[in-house]
């Protein structure tokens, strides 16, 4: 099974750091805010719920496409909303990975990240940038007193902490427990048996401790949104074509069922052609005519 170095692993940092900086947002939490940093990259946002009943394992998880125009490259990231909405923030950040390295097509899937070499750069940026390691740190050194590490908590203690960094930064579970292993500040054991939980359950001890948590984040992370649609800004960007006349209002209203909205969810009317008003007044005339007689 393919694994990252340590040269893999200072590049991911390094990069994490670099684009951080890039756009201003320091070394705190971003969690929903990765949408909003998806619009000032000027990366176009597709949502689709995508169920993988032949191999839920491997469901799909997200695709990157970079189209280039003549004057400048768009880019698209289309994410599944079946996914839990943890995981899709996490697959945002994911492909922002594939943004910055200069990929221009990739569709990802939830096991490719276990395996493939590029998808594990990847999976490693996202946890990487969605919770820096030197962030990570400061919270262990918080919880403990000074420690890098949790020896001396509980159990229990432990999914504590790790349910406040869900509700906080927004990581899955399996990433939160991913990067306290790699960082050291859990033991293998302790790992395997973080492992064995089912975080989902909503019987389960850590789901409890989650909802204790925070119970309206926690909650919300826990959902599959199943949205449909595209952000809303680029809504806005399809509504100023119309304005620009460089759509028709009927290839709008087109557009807009695709993603299941209609001209009246954003205040605009069906546009009745001339001949269509010739129409009307006849078969009005005819009617009246009729009613006449």
């Amino acid at each position: 099974m393919n694994k990252l170095d340590s040269s893999d692993i200072f590049t991911i940092t390094s990069l994490v750091k670099e684009k951080r900086n890039l756009l201003n947002v320091g070394m705190g939490p971003i969690g929903d805010n990765i949408f909003k940093l998806a619009r000032k990259l000027n990366i176009k946002l597709v949502f689709l719920p995508i169920e993988n009943t032949d191999n839920p394992t491997n469901g799909f998880s997200a695709l990157y496409l970079e189209s280039k125009e003549p004057t400048k490259n768009v880019a698209f990231v289309g994410l599944n909303t079946f996914q839990r909405y943890d995981r899709q923030i996490f697959a945002i950040a994911h492909e922002f990975y594939h943004h910055w390295t200069g990929t221009t097509l990739t569709v990802c899937h939830l096991e490719d990240e276990k395996s493939e070499i590029t998808e594990l750069k990847a999976n490693r940026f996202a946890a990487e940038f969605l919770l820096p390691t030197e962030t990570l740190l400061q919270e262990i050194g918080e919880k403990t007193g000074g420690k890098q590490n949790l020896s001396d908590i509980t159990y229990l203690g432990v999914l504590r902490f790790i349910a406040l960094l869900h509700c906080d930064y927004r990581l899955p579970y399996k990433a939160i427990i991913r990067r306290l292993f790699e960082i050291n500040a859990i033991s293998k054991t302790v790992y395997e048996k973080l492992c064995e939980e089912n975080a989902r359950e909503e019987n389960g001890t850590y789901y409890k401790l989650g909802l204790s948590q925070n119970k309206e984040i926690f909650e919300k992370l826990n959902v599959s949104t199943m949205s449909t649609g595209v952000d809303g800004e680029n809504f806005d960007m399809m509504i100023n074509f119309l304005e620009n006349d460089v759509i028709t209002l009927e290839e709008l209203a087109n557009d807009l069922s695709l993603f299941e909205k209609e001209l009246s969810d954003f205040e605009l009317e069906e546009e009745v052609d001339d001949n269509s008003l010739e129409e009307l007044d006849d078969i009005l005339k005819d009617y009246i005519d009729d009613e006449a007689e």
